[in-house]
């Protein structure tokens, strides 16, 4: 009984992980697709897609749209010192804007770092906790898909 009460105190006090990896595996690696989103309080999430070997970035909004008439919206990011302010397009349907390429490995690079991240865009904050990052990125990043370590592919 002594050693539930201690695991129920241990796993209470614990705040939830808000990196949440998701995974597609599929035989052809071409095709290979896996993400990895900061799922908070806020309703606007960072989100990292791979899809074979290329990594996407994007901003989503879950229960509101981007306010911008003009198809683009200002973002700021701050990581630690550095600071990004860059005026991004927003997709159709206002609720998703891609992240270029470089903002996206510039990100990726200070969280590995341990910074924090700070991202404010059209009236919506996110912080990003860089807690466990790593893990969770380096799962991101396999190049062998769960597919191929089942020792009964063949008969499926």
């Amino acid at each position: 009984m002594r050693k539930f009460a201690l695991l129920l105190i241990f796993t209470a006090c614990s705040a939830p992980n808000p990196w949440k990896y998701q995974s597609i595996p599929v035989d052809d690696p071409i095709f290979d697709s896996a993400r990895l989103t900061y799922v908070a309080s806020s309703p606007l999430q960072f989100e990292i897609m791979r899809l074979g070997q290329e990594i996407e970035g994007f901003l989503n909004l879950t229960k509101h749209k981007f306010s911008s008439s003009k198809k683009t919206v200002k973002a700021e990011f701050r990581m630690g010192e550095d600071k990004i302010i860059a005026e991004l397009p927003v997709l159709e349907g206002n609720m998703r804007v891609p992240l270029p390429l470089p903002l996206t490995n510039q990100l990726i690079s200070a969280l590995q770092e341990g910074k924090e991240v700070v991202i404010l865009v059209d009236g919506f904050e996110e912080r990003l906790n860089p807690n466990r990052f790593f893990s969770f990125y380096e799962k991101l990043q396999r190049k062998d898909s769960f597919i191929n370590y089942l020792p009964l592919k063949g008969l499926f």
